[in-house]
């Protein structure tokens, strides 16, 4: 045996005494205080009949007699199980140090292995090996060829299988005269899963986490390389596909070692809203208290966000050397999992303020490491980081080969007594093929069979009904969908396309939500669909409830999910932009000069009607002051203008005749129409003006909001010069008209003025159809276009 077997023996192996101090048997750990021998032994210690139910809670006294010179201990029964299944469960009433559970490894594989096993003979004063083959089944018991004829004392000791390099079962009965000893298969031992409370070794959609460690297999090579690199650089960027398990390599490989060696760790994650130095505001506030004393967070984020946290700046230098003050012995690593959950902006800045803290020189223990899908590099990428960013990125591929089916196989291994039936892991690889995400495709399918495990083996039928590795989460997450009611079912689309971010073309990343901001039904969905795993509730180091997704790939699994955010993505890529104009607006001291208007209120005040639900309490309250501002400047506008036109006009209509003055009316009405359309469409090109100044200071990815606000002036300066033109139209039309019908009028009037004169002369009133005089004209020959009389209108 060589020395790592012999090290497990030595830690794991019980020897149990009876009241008198007798050794009546063994036994051994099966998990960290659980110890596992045959009833019978238990029934001998404690002086009852075998098949005594009253051993349950009973104390018994065992001690680890390999590890040498440690006092004995008590344990407790816990699990009885008397017949066939010979067992029993005992805790331990305290925990030896230097202890720890066997492997139980799979007895269906174990015809013609050698295996050996250790006992207590009474004439062995230090206890005994025996050896021999495994064979085939024997009424559910394996056969075995022992050494010594004499084995009393072996009973619950556990059988080693050299082969397989684990615990295949427990002696529990001896046939002298045909040299053969039984043992109890080791699925057997751990059937009691009340007291061992077996844990999935399986992630689902989740990331591994620092507690999962000895369930992460298949990255020792990408472990050991990312680990050595933070300790070469102070900024180290983890990136790759989605999937490929990026957070998983970080959190349960790469920071455990970290831990290990003295470094504390600090974990940064993107909230809704929450600008850059408030985020890291949050984190150094934890890790300073002892220094900060009664100062908040908001205070230290806007210390932060003042300071120029240029590398190498001395600020910068000071911030580092207090934060590793208050770290661990060997230094302090902050970690930002998934970069691209931030807005791209706030992103960089995040990124610029970390690494200026953890400046250039490899030297200062305080470490930056960060995990990031491929396409946010670029936007990290500043004139004063650009090296460091070169240097910093380690890619992560996909697993493959032997390497995934380690990481499948793994966590098996680590669960006491479960195992695979033969040929499944490499059925499950197959199925997997070379999909994209395929690891937590995997690793769902993975955890159905856990949940669907057989007598603590994960079968072919089982995989097979929950339709292999495409099957599986599909017919899961449907199925989940078909069990709530109509109302929630209505309602899961609005969460769903609330908990993510959309990039461009058909690409998306999670967006965590503050439980606070989601409508309340949407809020009682979430608790609900979290108990299903398609959700995944946390708390913000504010102690805030955060609802998140809990991993992209399920977009990528679920085509149902996919077609719902396709057809929320108009909507949520206009309320990412709101939700920035509103931050701004915030950061602004709620200047009006940052609330909505023209187009962008118009197009907010249609989707505030179109999704009322959807839309926050804030950003209502912001689009409903951006329509209140709007109308105070429209109606303003209007006023001073109808001003205006009434003190233009009272000269005019103090100069005219009774008769002229409906006609004046005319024209001071078309004017005040004229005057009111110009203030109105100059407003209009005032606020794109507005609009284009703030885009102004934005960055390179506005290009196209620019470009839409250069189109929105040219649209509204064309339509001022149609309506100045459409309006002057109107003016002339109606001048001319009041003018002809002042000819008409003094026309009439002379005629008026000749027949009274013809009649007091007794002549006959003028005829002028009779005389064809030409100077007669109907008002349908007036030519108007020529300019009055002297001493018409003018």
């Amino acid at each position: 045996m060589d020395s790592e077997w012999a090290s497990i023996v030595e830690a794991s192996q019980v020897r149990v005494y009876s009241s008198t101090g007798e050794a009546v048997g063994a036994g051994f750990l099966v998990d960290a205080d659980v110890v596992c021998t045959c009833a019978h032994v238990v029934a001998r210690a404690l002086e009852v009949p075998a098949t005594a139910e009253k051993a349950l809670g009973q104390q018994v006294d065992l001690d680890f007699p390999l590890l040498g010179g440690r006092p004995r201990v008590r344990a407790t029964v816990v699990s009885w199980r008397f017949g066939r299944a010979d067992a029993a469960l005992l805790r331990l009433d305290t925990r030896p140090l230097d202890t720890q559970p066997v492997p139980l490894v799979d007895r269906t594989a174990v015809r013609e292995n050698a295996f050996k096993a250790f006992g207590y003979p009474t004439w062995a004063d230090h206890g005994f090996w025996v050896w021999g083959t495994l064979h085939g089944e024997g009424l559910g018991w394996e056969t075995q060829e022992p050494g010594p004829r004499n084995l009393e004392g072996f009973s619950g000791a556990p059988v080693w299988d050299g082969a397989q390099g684990g615990v295949v079962g427990m002696m529990v009965a001896a046939n002298l005269s045909e040299s053969t000893v039984y043992m109890l298969p080791s699925d057997a031992l751990v059937a009691d899963e009340v007291i061992l409370k077996p844990r999935c070794p399986f992630k689902g959609l989740s990331a591994f986490r620092e507690e999962d460690v000895k369930f992460f297999h298949g990255r020792d090579s990408d472990t050991a390389r990312v680990h050595a690199v933070v300790h070469r650089r102070p900024v180290t960027v983890v990136a790759g596909p989605s999937g490929c398990g990026k957070s998983s390599l970080v959190r349960a490989g790469v920071l455990p070692r970290l831990r290990a060696e003295g470094m504390s760790v600090s974990e940064l994650r993107p909230l809704p809203g929450m600008p850059a130095a408030a985020v890291l505001g949050r984190v150094l506030t934890e890790l300073l208290k002892p220094e900060l004393g009664e100062v908040e967070w908001p205070g230290v984020a806007e210390m932060l966000a003042g300071l120029p946290l240029e590398i190498g700046h001395d600020l910068a230098a000071e911030l580092r050397a207090r934060v590793l003050a208050f770290g661990g012995s060997a230094g302090h690593v902050v970690f930002i999992d998934q970069l691209e959950e931030y807005d791209p902006w706030a992103a960089r800045d995040l990124f610029g303020m970390l690494a200026a803290l953890a400046g250039k020189d490899g030297a200062a223990a305080l470490r930056v490491v960060a995990t990031a899908r491929p396409d946010i590099l670029d936007v990290l990428v500043t004139a004063s980081n650009s090296d460091l960013v070169s240097e910093a990125v380690c890619f992560l591929a996909p697993l493959s080969g032997r390497d995934l089916m380690r990481a499948v196989t793994g966590p098996v291994d680590a669960v006491p007594g479960l195992w695979f039936e033969p040929g499944l892991p490499d059925r499950i690889i197959a199925d997997a093929s070379e999909r994209p995400g395929r690891m937590p495709m995997v690793q769902f399918a993975l955890t159905e069979l856990w949940m669907r495990r057989t007598h603590s083996t994960l079968t072919h039928s089982a995989y097979a009904d929950m339709g292999g590795v495409a099957g599986a989460f599909v017919a899961y997450a449907d199925g989940t969908l078909e069990g709530l009611t109509q109302a929630q079912r209505d309602c899961t689309p609005r969460l769903f396309a609330q908990l993510v971010q959309f990039g461009d073309s058909d690409t998306f990343s999670l967006r965590p939500a503050r439980a606070a901001d989601l409508a309340p039904e949407l809020r009682h969905l979430a608790w609900e669909l979290a108990t299903h795993r398609l959700v995944v509730r946390s708390h913000g180091a504010d102690g805030e409830e955060i609802v998140d997704l809990p991993h992209e790939a399920l977009i990528q699994l679920w085509p149902r999910l996919g077609q719902w955010l396709a057809d929320y993505r108009e909507f949520r890529v206009w309320q990412a932009e709101l939700r920035d104009d509103f931050l701004r607006w915030k950061a602004q001291d709620r200047g009006s000069a940052r609330l909505l208007s023209g187009p962008d209120l118009a197009v907010a005040l249609s989707r505030l009607a179109e999704h009322p639900e959807d839309i926050s309490a804030d950003e209502r309250d912001y689009i409903l002051l951006s329509r209140r501002r709007s109308r105070w400047r429209a109606g303003r506008a209007v006023h001073a203008v109808s001003e205006l036109m009434k003190r233009a006009a009272m000269p005019m209509r103090r100069g005219k005749d009774s008769e002229s003055r409906p006609h004046w009316q005319v024209l001071a009405a078309v004017g005040l129409w004229l005057a009111v359309l110009l203030a109105a469409a100059s407003i209009s090109v005032r606020e794109v003006l507005d609009s284009l100044r703030l885009h102004a200071q934005l960055g390179p990815s506005d290009t196209p909001a620019v470009v839409t606000a250069i189109v929105t002036l040219a649209t509204a300066i064309g339509t001022l010069i149609g309506v100045t033109l459409t309006a002057y139209a109107k003016y002339v039309q109606a001048r001319g008209q009041v003018e002809a019908d002042l000819i008409r009028a003094r026309a009439e009037m002379m005629r008026a003025e000749a027949d009274v004169t013809r009649a007091r002369a007794g002549i006959p009133p003028h005829d002028p159809s009779a005389t064809g005089d030409p100077q007669a004209l109907t008002s349908a020959e007036l030519d108007t276009s020529q300019p009055p009389p002297s001493g018409g209108v003018t």
